[in-house]
């Protein structure tokens, strides 16, 4: 990736600080240029997990995520001491490389949601957000297209 396109990228990002209406235009941009199949955004806090944008996702498949929070927590181990250590710290995680394969394709929200989106691998980064929750943003592969 050039140069340029880094810095455009990186000025869209900011850009959605003051308008987060950009978010989906900016998640599209993001995704083609890191050859990724979808984009997402969410909000977790100990209320649930809310859906935000999204980029290579129909609004009704965005939207159904949200009913997977119990499996996206056992998934990853979150409880509230790992939330709070990684959202303090900031962190990016690749589900191919601290998950064992068995563990992805049990889980309801993989085997429902991820699989049928044609979601083979996805990469997350964790960031703090203020107040008692933390938001993510995740990048998913294609299946069949390796891992991230």
């Amino acid at each position: 990736m050039s140069n340029a396109v880094t810095s455009e990228l990186i000025g869209a990002i900011y850009s959605c600080s003051t308008d987060p209406l950009r978010w989906p235009d900016t998640l599209t941009r993001l995704r083609q240029a890191l050859n990724f199949h979808v984009a997402y955004i969410a909000h977790m806090t100990s209320g649930g997990l809310r859906a935000g944008a999204a980029s290579g996702i129909a609004p009704k498949w965005a939207e159904r995520l949200e009913q997977y929070e119990a499996s996206f927590k056992a998934q990853w181990q979150w409880d509230e001491e790992v939330t709070a250590r990684d959202a303090q710290s900031d962190h990016v995680a690749v589900a191919s490389r601290e998950i064992p394969v068995a563990g992805r394709r049990t889980a309801p929200h993989h085997r429902e949601w991820a699989r049928p989106l044609g979601i083979g691998d996805s990469m997350l980064g964790v960031s703090a957000c203020g107040g008692d929750g933390f938001d993510i943003i995740v990048f998913g592969q294609a299946a069949g297209t390796g891992m991230v």
